[in-house]
Parts: C-alpha cells; sequence; structure tokens
C-alpha cells in the first residue's frame, strides 16, 4: 500500500496516498475555534482539524507542525501531526487485539527499523467525527 508516513504524539502512523490531497505547514495557516472545535481556514474553505493522536484515543500532540489534508468520500478533513516522513511503500497486516477495536485504525505495517506503524482509515475519521458533531450524539 502505498501511504505519507507520518508521526503523531511519538508514534509512527501512516495514511493510505490515495486520500491525501496534500501538506501543509500548521503555522502558515489561522486556526480558529469553532462551536468548541478546532478548524483549519484556507483559501478554499474551512477545514475541521483533528489531532490525530489524540483522535485514535493516544496522548495528544501539543507539537504538531503540519496538516495532512485528507478525503473521506465527499469530505475533507485536516490531521494535525508532529513530523511528516516521507512517502513509503507498506505490506499491511492486520491488527492484534489490543488495537483492532480502536476507531480510526484499519491495519498495522512493520516499518525497516522494526517499528509498527499503524494505518488510519479516513472513513472511519470522518464518521466519528460526523457523530460527534450530530446533535443525537449530543443530547445521548
Amino acid at each position: 500500500m502505498s501511504t505519507l508516513l507520518v508521526e503523531a504524539g511519538g508514534l509512527p502512523l501512516a495514511v493510505p496516498l490515495d486520500r491525501v490531497e496534500r501538506t501543509l505547514a500548521l503555522n502558515d495557516h489561522p486556526v480558529r475555534s469553532v462551536a468548541g472545535r478546532r478548524v483549519l481556514v484556507l483559501r478554499d474553505g474551512v477545514l475541521p482539524l483533528l489531532d490525530l493522536a489524540g483522535s485514535l484515543g493516544y496522548e495528544s500532540s501539543c507539537d504538531a507542525l503540519h496538516a495532512v489534508i485528507v478525503r473521506s468520500g465527499e469530505e475533507r478533513l485536516a490531521l494535525a501531526v508532529d513530523r511528516l516522513v516521507g512517502q513509503r511503500e507498506l505490506v499491511t497486516r492486520p491488527l492484534p487485539q489490543e488495537v483492532n477495536g480502536r476507531a480510526g485504525l484499519s491495519s498495522g505495517a512493520v516499518l525497516s527499523n522494526g517499528e509498527i506503524a499503524l494505518i488510519i482509515d479516513c472513513d472511519a475519521l470522518a464518521e466519528s467525527l460526523k457523530r460527534q458533531a450530530s446533535p443525537l450524539a449530543t443530547a445521548a
């Protein structure tokens, strides 16, 4: 699988390259808060900005310097990451039981240095974001 390897919260994470629209430096674009949620203001619109590590249930990253703009169907969202590592071709493997239930992850891959990179499921992240924004989710 062709991926963009990133680091967020000290974790190596891989975003499927076919979902990546572009990357950008967060310092170059305004980040605002709208209805208690962080958004990234771009020339072509305002996108929800997710702390990638935090949205996966790991320790939130306070040092996010970059955003990866991804597509999920017709929706776009920005994933805040600490570091852009680069493009990698990875052989994916099923996740172990301890990690398998986490929303936003589809599989894993062993990197050349022996670390495990978790593969991001952009559709699950977008769906999770929709559920959080839904009035029924906040009323429950």
